[in-house]
């Protein structure tokens, strides 16, 4: 089975709110709700990935911290997604969505009333805990 890693921002405000986004026209998934990141390139530690991908998607510079968890998503019999969560501990620079169509940050209580991608969910779940 082939397996894509994809990792994903755990970002808090100083409110204790998480930040997510709202997939884009474009992208599979499209109007759902995410923690922002993207797929590992080849040969790409896992923060120099997550750092790229908020780079290009949200025009922001962060320092990565700590790893949060691991999910793994069937996407179909033959592909396994594997999503990555790793917390943001410092970001600097001007927010503005390159892929995204919008954002929010949300209490850990509320991110189960947005609709969420089904990769997403299990971390929504745990920050919630």
């Amino acid at each position: 089975m082939k397996e894509i890693i994809v990792v994903a921002a755990i970002w808090q405000n100083e409110q204790k709110e998480y930040f997510i986004a709202q997939r884009g026209a474009e992208q599979s998934l499209s109007g759902y709700w995410e923690f922002p990141g993207g797929k590992l390139e080849k040969g790409e530690d896992e923060k120099n990935a997550l750092q790229r991908e908020l780079k290009e998607e949200l025009t922001i510079d962060v320092i990565v911290g700590e790893f949060f968890m691991e999910h793994r998503h069937p996407l179909n019999k033959n592909v396994m997604l594997v999503l990555k969560a790793y917390r943001i501990l410092e970001s600097k620079g001007e927010l503005r969505l390159t892929e995204h169509q919008d954002f929010a940050w949300s209490k850990a209580d509320d991110l189960l009333q947005y609709q969420l991608s089904p990769a997403d969910i299990p971390i929504a779940k745990k920050l919630i805990e």
